[in-house]
């Protein structure tokens, strides 16, 4: 009985000491400033000439605003959180902007800031933005 007691205590031991700490903690993205949008993706990539004038702005506060040909078409709040993502399940940076129903996801590739949807419906859209320099 005392050797099955031991048995089980190492058995256990190893159990915990092979299972891996969960993070839930992604490096975080610094998105605040002006955003030109340069492309989206849908059934095929398509890249903006500069003469196509669409903006994302993303202030501290977490209000944004976004422009189409100099014109403000949307505005709202924005929260950034972590979500599912939807193809892969992997864990992501995630954006939600107000008066949408699903969160999108965010990643950094380079210079250039990728806003994803992540539904399923959507089939996946993406935008990709380039920071527009202070002036």
């Amino acid at each position: 009985m005392k050797h099955a007691i031991y048995v089980l205590l190492a058995a256990l031991g190893l159990l915990l000491a092979s299972c891996k700490k969960h993070r839930d903690d992604l490096p975080p993205i610094y998105m605040e400033g002006v955003w030109r949008e340069i492309g989206m993706t849908g059934v095929a990539i398509i890249w903006y000439p500069d003469s196509i004038r669409r903006y994302l702005s993303l202030d501290i506060n977490h209000q944004y605003e976004q422009y189409n040909q100099d014109t403000v078409s949307s505005r709202g709040t924005y929260e950034l959180m972590t979500v599912n993502e939807y193809w892969t399940h992997k864990k992501m940076r995630g954006i939600q902007f107000s008066g949408d129903h699903v969160p999108y996801t965010l990643q950094m590739r380079h210079d250039t800031l990728v806003i994803a949807n992540n539904d399923g419906a959507l089939d996946g859209y993406v935008r990709y933005y380039k920071k527009v320099p202070s002036m």
